[in-house]
């Protein structure tokens, strides 16, 4: 599948993220984190070449004269990718 046919699609994005520490205080060196961290972006993908994946979590289908509308982009960069999954539309699962 080119990447061309993957635009559009719902997808998870499992990717690396920098960590840093979100307090602003002195604390002890060996007390930091050291590793970054897995993320798991999911949404409509809207760009996936040598440069980033980027996906869209939110999307109006239709407002309209305003025609579809998108809120939440995030870009990531190609290089922290660990992998790019299609969501495919199983069982139902909010009851009735």
């Amino acid at each position: 599948m080119s990447s061309d046919d993957r635009i559009g699609k719902l997808a998870l994005v499992e990717w690396l993220d920098s960590c840093g520490d979100a307090e602003s205080s002195w604390a002890p060196v060996e007390d930091r984190p050291k590793m970054p961290v897995l993320v798991h972006s999911m949404g409509i993908l809207t760009q996936l070449n040598d440069d980033a994946v980027v996906v869209v979590p939110h999307r109006i289908v239709d407002c309209n004269e305003a025609g579809a509308q998108e809120w939440g982009e995030i870009i990531i960069p190609i290089q922290c990718v660990l992998s790019v999954i299609e969501l495919v539309k199983g069982e139902e699962l909010m009851d009735e």
